[in-house]
């Protein structure tokens, strides 16, 4: 029987009810290493469901160095922007947040285009518990930014439903997503 996962039908329940999970979609062979260590190092145990396409263990794009796996190194619940576009935070117009392989596909595009200096494209590794703090710090970062979520799936299937209303939370409101 094949059995795909339904992602918005995992997030879909109360919010008292998605804080007791753990729901990651890692994009980095070193965030899916730290991510299963970390789950086995807990004091309590979380129920944890990791959404990571096969296709990323061929994608020559998606590898990691032994560093990333090294002491001193964990999971990052948010990859964040640190091209050309960080070093310029007012000049970049679109600030996308995204999660797993899709990334891939929009640096290629964005790279295709020399667009480097004007989109930021941060990855959202950790959905559950969301990263307020983190989309926090980048909507600030990038104020004159318009932000975006992209996902591979249909607008109806994937995590729009669930990340949306958390953006916006993490936003304060104050921009569109």
């Amino acid at each position: 029987m094949n059995m795909r996962a339904r992602l918005c039908k995992r997030l879909d329940c109360p919010h008292n009810i998605s804080l007791s999970i753990q729901v990651v979609n890692c994009s980095t062979p070193a965030n899916y290493f730290h991510v299963i260590r970390r789950q086995c190092k807990m004091d309590f145990r979380k129920p944890l469901i990791i959404f990571t396409p096969k296709s990323l263990l061929r994608l020559p794009a998606a590898k990691s160095a032994l560093e990333d796996m090294s002491e001193g190194t964990s999971f990052r619940r948010c990859i964040l922007e640190d091209g050309a576009a960080s070093k310029n935070p007012e000049g970049v117009k679109k600030l996308i947040l995204c999660t797993g392989k899709v990334y891939y596909d929009l640096i290629k595009a964005r790279d295709e285009k020399k667009l480097d200096s004007d989109i930021a494209i941060t990855r959202v590794e950790q959905l559950c518990p969301f990263p307020f703090d983190y989309i926090k710090e980048e909507t600030e970062k990038y104020r004159n930014a318009e932000i975006t979520w992209t996902q591979e799936e249909p607008k109806n299937m994937g995590y729009w439903s669930y990340v949306k209303p958390r953006i916006e939370t993490a936003t304060g409101h104050a921009k569109k997503v």
